[in-house]
């Protein structure tokens, strides 16, 4: 981090640091600078001496994104990508509120001048929230612009920061395009102004007049902005990932919505389907039941078809018109038993016409997250066939989606792993981070939740492969067999200690296959911790082995997801007289499909499929 002309803070914070502001002097002491990183910490720096004052501040469970401070200098408040805003005391570091912030990436955040108001904005929602600071009490919640598109991943252009100028009456409200500053409005008797900075480095307005651009030597090109002198600038090229994922014909916004905002319980939700192919259209309706999980991309609820009494779950997320869903497009092209699949979805507005996406699924009622915690409650191992049935059926969805589509789910994690806690089927679910993963073709490497994230994404790596779900899947097996995560860091760096703590350190050459950038890092020189000593003494020396096998630093060494299908970890599962302890079948495992099966080797092919399963197959040969 670098302070003009008063020096340098090297090494500020573990992970990259995305936003800083000042906090005015006090009575009592000096202006202090604080900073907010992805390592999930804000820090506090004396301006005097450039030294940190007190401990790191936490309470994120993701990067902070937002750092603003009170006029005061005593208050800041901290916006996360956990999609929570702390609001605390700079000096003794205590939690004063914590608010919900707007849907998407918070994009930027500020006080008023007079610090009677902190205005948040929320960059892909084309939001502002503003809170009361006396009470913290929402005072209103603006669509104000016509909305910003992150660039594609990867897309390096050279946007740095945007400030708006936001204009609030009692009854209007607009982004106006003038030179950043701040002047004083009314909303209702309160008296304030406000400016929002967005600390982003691929940001591409849509739609002008709204806002100044700056770049570190000047304006940057961009759509409908003049410079100072009052000379137009033209608009810089949109990724090409965003202009495949453009929608192009009104005709594939899919279904037209009756009444579908609301996810309170008892809410009916009206929409039409079908009517293709000469079909007529079909109404069908859904009452809400109750919220079944939340996060930065939206809500889930769980609802009832009342025309056919079946139950189902509705991923409700925030929509841009005129670019498709990556999720949608993955889950129309999905269809395998251990993947949660998609009825249908359909669009929802609400008053301040903001679209929102309704991807309307299969209901599965718990998750493998869920599971542990019941066996840990009851202070028990899960039994070893449940073990061998959610990882088989883990990696066979990998298998299909690596394999068969050519996806990479990036975020495999025990919630996101449904368990029939009757049949113990298990699917995989939430592509909200799924990708096509292309050779060549840069990603961003701040992906995946934390406990499960490949090494070579804790050391920036943009290209890599499908081996970062196999490590993640890898910590999934291990948690199901400890109980708990096997690396439970608590920020990214110390992700990477958790993880050098059981593998030891990295050698040069398998740093190399992670990030080639590192090859000269010095790492302290830790050996590797026997495997056999990790897990309890009665685990089965293969699942050890497979671990093992799963759990490398270099991702090439991995085991593939359709290899691993194949380890004697899941030989009990080929044997036709196994059963679940309470006597009944076990759920369908060799029920594939002839794309799952296409250009797999004969000898895989003899291993995958046991003969008792080998009659609906007779077409391969076996």
């Amino acid at each position: 981090m670098k302070l003009a002309g008063l020096g340098s803070v090297e090494n500020a914070h573990d992970e990259s640091i995305w936003t800083a502001a000042w906090a005015p002097a006090t009575g009592d002491r000096s202006a202090l600078l604080l900073t907010g990183s992805l390592d999930e910490t804000v820090r506090v720096w004396s301006s005097d001496s450039l030294t940190p004052v007190g401990s790191p501040s936490g309470g994120h469970a993701l990067g902070v994104v937002a750092v603003a401070t009170h006029p005061a200098g005593l208050l800041a408040a901290s916006a996360s990508l956990d999609s929570f805003i702390r609001v605390f005391e700079i000096d003794s570091n205590s939690t004063i509120a914590t608010l919900e912030a707007p849907p998407s990436e918070v994009w930027g955040m500020q006080f008023d001048p007079k610090g009677n108001v902190l205005a948040v904005a929320g960059g892909g929602s084309a939001s502002v929230k503003l809170w009361d600071t006396s009470s913290w009490q929402l005072i209103a919640s603006l669509a104000i612009w016509s909305g910003f598109w992150s660039g594609g991943e990867g897309h390096e252009n050279q946007l740095l920061w945007l400030e708006l100028r936001l204009v609030i009456t009692t009854s209007t409200s607009a982004v106006h395009q003038r030179p950043p500053h701040f002047r004083v409005e009314t909303l209702g008797r309160r008296e304030i102004g406000v400016g929002i900075s967005i600390p982003k480095r691929d940001l591409i307005a849509r739609h002008a007049p709204v806002a100044w651009i700056y770049q570190r030597k000047g304006l940057v090109p961009s759509l409908g902005l003049r410079t100072t002198s009052g000379n137009s600038i033209t608009m810089e090229k949109l990724p090409e990932e965003m202009n495949d994922m453009k929608i192009k014909d009104d005709k594939e916004v899919e279904a037209t919505v009756i009444d579908g905002n609301g996810t309170e319980t008892g809410h009916i939700i009206v929409t039409t389907i079908g009517g293709k192919n000469g079909q007529p259209k079909q109404t069908i309706s859904y009452m809400a039941e109750r919220v079944v999980g939340h996060g930065s991309f939206g809500i889930v609820f769980q609802a009832k078809c009342l025309e056919t009494g079946e139950t189902v779950a509705i991923k409700k997320v925030l929509q841009d018109k005129r670019y498709k869903n990556r999720e949608l497009q993955t889950m129309r092209i999905l269809d395998h038993p251990n993947v949660v699949s998609l009825k249908h979805c359909f669009f929802s507005t609400t008053e301040k016409d903001e679209l929102y996406l309704n991807l309307v699924l299969e209901y599965v009622p718990e998750t493998a997250h869920r599971v542990i915690k019941h066996y840990n409650k009851m202070n028990q191992r899960m039994p070893m066939i449940y073990v061998k049935l959610y990882s088989y059926q883990i990696f066979r969805a990998l298998a299909y989606i690596h394999d068969g589509i050519g996806v990479c789910h990036r975020d495999i994690k025990p919630q996101n792993l449904l368990v029939n806690p009757h049949t113990h089927q298990l699917k995989l679910c939430d592509f909200g981070s799924a990708k096509v993963l292309v050779k060549g073709e840069p990603n961003i490497s701040y992906i995946c939740s934390r406990y499960y994230r490949a090494p070579e994404l804790i050391f920036g790596a943009t290209e890599y492969t499908t081996a970062i779900d196999i490590w993640s899947a890898g910590c999934v097996l291990a948690e199901l067999l400890l109980g708990q995560p096997l690396f439970p860091g608590e920020s990214g760096v110390d992700q990477l200690v958790e993880i050098i703590k059981v593998l030891g350190t990295p050698t040069r050459e398998e740093i190399k296959c992670m990030n080639p950038n590192y090859t000269e890092f010095k790492f302290p020189q830790i050996k590797a911790h026997p495997w056999h000593k990790i897990f309890p003494k009665r685990t089965p020396p293969e699942a050890v082995d497979l671990v093992s096998r799963l759990l490398q630093y270099s991702p090439n060494l991995r085991s593939t997801a359709l290899e691993t299908l194949t380890h004697p970890f899941f030989d009990e599962l080929r044997d036709p007289n196994t059963r679940l302890p309470n006597g009944r079948t076990l759920p369908p495992l060799f029920n594939f499909k002839p794309h799952e099966l296409r250009g797999v080797p004969m000898e895989t092919l003899v291993k995958l499929i046991p003969e008792h399963a080998r009659k609906q197959y007779a077409f391969l040969g076996l």
